[in-house]
């Protein structure tokens, strides 16, 4: 399955959030859309580890909480 990833604090979205994502467009500001593949639950389990950060994942959205938001 296909997810959109971002990094909680990567506000501009400039860089690559993980090794595997890759661009897929841009959004209605200009900014890249970052996306990945998971297509099983030790995938998902993968990327928790390599990046030691919660992850947050929602129906179609993954974002690396590797910042304080409010």
């Amino acid at each position: 399955m296909k997810y959109r990833i971002t990094r909680t604090s990567d506000w501009y979205c400039k860089e690559k959030p993980h090794r595997e994502s890759y661009q897929e467009g841009v959004d209605e500001y200009d900014r890249p859309i970052w996306v990945i593949e998971i297509n099983s639950l030790e995938d998902l389990h993968k990327i928790i580890e390599e990046e030691n950060y919660t992850i947050i994942v929602d129906v179609d959205e993954i974002e690396i909480y590797d910042d304080f938001r409010e």
